[in-house]
């Protein structure tokens, strides 16, 4: 009986040593297996920080782009403006300057109509 049960012993010990050996081969296997995930998500970090940095210098450069082109934007809205302006005020010169033109050409007449009556008057009364 005890060699029976020192059998049993000796089974389960050996049982037990193996899972055990098993055990650590999966451990160890799951050990590498942390270890490179941890090298890849140190580089995956660095990558991702090279391309954090590109994307905010290129985010950087579109505001700029867009800063420059709003500035540009209101440059142009300026500059049209004033020509508007420019514009109506020659245009009220002009306005200006051919009314005075009409008004003399009016008191012209109006002093040929009188220099007409004047003379068909003296011509009439001697």
């Amino acid at each position: 009986k005890l060699k029976s049960e020192k059998k049993v012993c000796d089974e389960k010990y050996e049982r037990k040593c193996f899972e055990t050996k098993e055990l650590k081969n999966e451990i160890e296997i799951l050990r590498k297996e942390k270890n490179t995930l941890f090298v890849s998500l140190k580089a995956s970090k660095k990558e991702n920080k090279g391309l954090d940095k590109e994307f905010k210098k290129k985010l950087e450069a579109c505001a700029n782009k867009l800063t420059a082109l709003e500035e540009f934007r209101e440059t142009k809205l300026a500059e049209e403006r004033e020509i508007k302006i420019k514009n109506r005020k020659e245009a009220k010169y002009a306005k200006k300057k051919q009314n005075e033109l009409k008004n003399l050409e009016n008191r012209d007449e109006e002093e040929e109509k009188r220099d007409l009556v004047v003379a068909s008057i003296s011509v009439t009364n001697p």
